[in-house]
């Protein structure tokens, strides 16, 4: 059997990241194999050299977009519901459709009723259109959110159709010792230098702005520290909240002390060189970066709202902070950088904390989900059946096989 897996986009954020490694998870599964569905582009190519079955489709660019703006691409999304449509006609061993977040399950579900097959909303980030998004979630066969968070925002009139399994995540490797110290020359730091990093989607809600402003308070308690901004906007949009990054981080509190790199595929080497990691977001849906900053033994910073609050122990794997606070983000940086049993607890707990993120299990769980929903449809079809089975005179429905 296979699962039929939908992106909306090409671009390799945590979102598409987590999905391509259930995926690859799924490959060795003799019960059910993977088969995407996006657009051409970074997340097409690494599934392809990871031997997942692609298929391409063309969506329609949704972010920056008003409802209007969103209303008059209607078009666009049934031309993909009918290629999905058209798809899983063609190979007829796809018995679900796995849609990678709302945008996705737009064309996923609408092609998924025509041919009569089971929809799965996954919904890996928060939602932003609560009314649009409770709306769609009556409309799955199932939904899955990427943590506890994000399920309570939905609301109650929906828990119970929303099954909480949180992403899978894939331990960085941890690199050579020269490779640490090249990174580290690279951006000028010396044995001495600390360096806390943020690594996200330069986008406004992720709060570099806060992350910034932080920096700016702990800069001159901790001269020798250097801040280091990873990520890009894949999508193009608020190309002045970049600007307005660019222009603190050159004002002359923090001129030469923030470096900004684009989006790096070495998380591992960065993490292995940082020294504390911060994840500042507004209603963080997730946020795999905190997984992978506890299996290299690095604390996080994060905020007392959102999924890292869950993830991260305070004091333990790392530090909580009341969120959309500056002050109160540099305290707890300024509180991490100055403590070394912090280090030291992190290095000893946290790495166990993280595998219970493990893709395997991730994987299994998912699979599950897979076969109990397609056994519930073969169970109500049966009885839908039985049920319109005439039955002759003098005999019982029990006389009749199923």
């Amino acid at each position: 059997m296979s699962v039929l897996m939908v992106s909306h986009t090409s671009f390799f954020g945590g979102a598409e990241q987590s999905l391509l490694e259930l995926a690859a998870a799924l490959l060795p599964n003799l019960e059910l194999c993977p088969l995407l569905a996006s657009p051409k582009g970074p997340l097409q190519r690494e599934a392809l050299e990871r031997g997942i079955p692609v298929l391409d489709i063309r969506t329609p660019r949704l972010e920056g977009r008003s409802a209007a703006g969103m209303l008059l691409r209607a078009p666009r999304w049934f031309s993909v519901a009918t290629a999905l449509a058209r798809q899983c006609r063609r190979q007829q061993d796809i018995r679900i459709v796995h849609a990678n977040g709302i945008k996705a399950f737009i064309p996923a579900v609408v092609a998924a009723r025509a041919v009569g097959l089971p929809c799965i909303l996954h919904l890996r980030d928060y939602p932003r259109r609560l009314a649009l998004t409770r709306f769609l979630v009556r409309r799955a066969d199932a939904v899955v959110a990427a943590s506890c968070f994000v399920a309570d925002a939905l609301g109650r009139e929906t828990a119970r159709l929303v099954t909480v399994i949180p992403n899978g995540v894939v331990p960085p490797r941890i690199p050579d010792a020269d490779v640490t110290l090249a990174l580290r020359r690279e951006l000028g730091l010396t044995p001495s230098s600390r360096l806390v990093v943020m690594i996200a989607q330069q986008v406004p809600w992720k709060r570099h702005d806060l992350f910034l402003e932080a920096a700016s308070r702990v800069a001159p308690l901790h001269p020798d520290t250097r801040f280091l901004v990873v990520g890009v906007n894949p999508w193009g949009t608020d190309s002045d909240y970049r600007a307005r990054l660019l222009c603190r981080a050159a004002q002359p509190d923090l001129q030469g002390r923030v470096t900004f790199w684009e989006q790096r595929r070495d998380v591992g080497a960065i993490l292995a060189a940082a020294d504390l990691l911060v994840l500042p977001s507004d209603n963080e849906p997730f946020g795999r970066v905190v997984v992978e900053a506890a299996a290299m033994g690095v604390p996080a910073v994060v905020p007392d709202r959102g999924a890292p609050a869950a993830i991260v122990v305070d004091d333990i794997t790392g530090v909580h902070f009341r969120h959309g606070n500056a002050e109160a983000l540099a305290e707890a940086g300024s509180r991490a950088l100055s403590d070394p049993g912090l280090r030291q607890r992190v290095r000893a707990r946290a790495p166990e904390h993280a595998a219970r993120f493990s893709v395997e299990a991730h994987a299994a769980a998912m699979a599950d989900l897979y076969l109990s929903l397609l056994r519930d449809r073969s169970a109500t079809a049966a009885r839908v059946c039985r049920s319109a089975t005439p039955v002759a005179p003098g005999r019982t429905e029990r006389n009749h096989a199923p």
